[in-house]
């Protein structure tokens, strides 16, 4: 995950939020906390909506509200941690229990490791 320089990082940024139009404390704090991180900015950019600090003014991003007011997830791992808490705990459980298998397997492993039904375990992911 190489980092952006700041005029890469600003395209991408643009990209992301489908304007150019991005006030500069938004610019300014998306560029911070992200380091130019693509990766980062993208998650980070989800969690700003996601805590509704951010919003779309006809065709401006700006920050709906001062940011000192507000956690704001301040590394990748913290962002990541912070969208695994919204999912639901069935979710949850087989994501801690994959994680621990490793980077991949197979839907017959995660069944046999948690011992959930296959029924069950389809409907917690579709795929």
């Amino acid at each position: 995950m190489n980092d952006y320089p700041t005029g890469k990082a600003l395209l991408w940024l643009a990209y992301l939020l489908g304007t150019e139009e991005i006030d500069s404390p938004l610019e300014d704090l998306i560029l911070e906390k992200t380091e130019g991180v693509p990766f980062f900015i993208e998650e980070f950019i989800r969690s700003l909506r996601d805590l509704k600090i951010i919003e779309k003014k006809g065709n401006k991003y700006c920050l709906t509200s001062d940011t000192q007011d507000v956690i704001i997830p301040a590394t990748i791992h913290d962002v990541i941690m912070a969208r695994v808490d919204t999912l639901p705990e069935a979710v949850k459980g087989v994501l801690q229990t994959g994680s621990v298998v490793g980077r991949e397997f197979s839907h017959d492993l995660i069944r046999r490791v948690t011992g959930i039904p296959e029924q069950e375990l389809l409907s917690i992911y579709p795929f």
